[in-house]
């Protein structure tokens, strides 16, 4: 008798080992880099600021059979290698860690109907400091919109945030 409950016993004790060491053997970790970039749109006007914000801000950015992807944070269900997540610089809060990104966005000259100038540039924060880290320049949106001097918001917010997502890659 005393031989049959050791032996239940030592059963109880080693199936939910065996369980354990199966599940941790079969799922394997997935070195997925995630990282943060802030971004700060500086000298924008409402409607590009609101478009700009309203397309980037809470968004994921990744390659996909090396295509970049641009999806909302609710609508991922996979895991990729490299994931770039943006948000705005008010997320950030007042209590800034060392080692935070933030990618700045600077409106540069005049507004017109057919293109606008912008500036990037990458920041880390350490020593209670923003470092630069790099600068793209001036870049220029064009747009091919045909009515005339109507301003494309839009169009240009959309190569805007490409070019934020692809520089949060290099």
């Amino acid at each position: 008798m005393v031989y049959k409950i050791k032996k239940q016993g030592i059963r109880w004790v080693m199936l939910p080992l065996l369980f354990m060491l199966l599940f941790s053997a079969c799922s394997e970790e997935t070195n997925s880099k995630k990282e943060t970039f802030y971004i700060e749109l500086v000298n924008f006007n409402d409607s590009l600021r609101n478009i700009i914000a309203g397309n980037s801000f809470g968004k994921v950015v990744f390659y996909k059979e090396n295509r970049m992807q641009i999806l909302s944070k609710n609508f991922m269900t996979e895991e990729y290698p490299v994931m770039h997540y943006l948000d705005g610089i008010d997320a950030l809060g007042t209590q800034v860690t060392p080692g935070v990104k933030k990618i700045r966005v600077e409106f540069v000259g005049e507004y017109s109907a057919d293109s606008i100038r912008y500036s990037l540039q990458k920041y880390k924060y350490a020593d209670n400091k923003w470092v630069k880290l790099s600068d793209m320049g001036i870049l220029k949106a064009v747009t091919t919109y045909k009515m005339a001097k109507h301003f494309s918001g839009k169009e240009f917010g959309k190569q805007i945030i490409n070019a934020v997502a692809e520089y949060t890659f290099q």
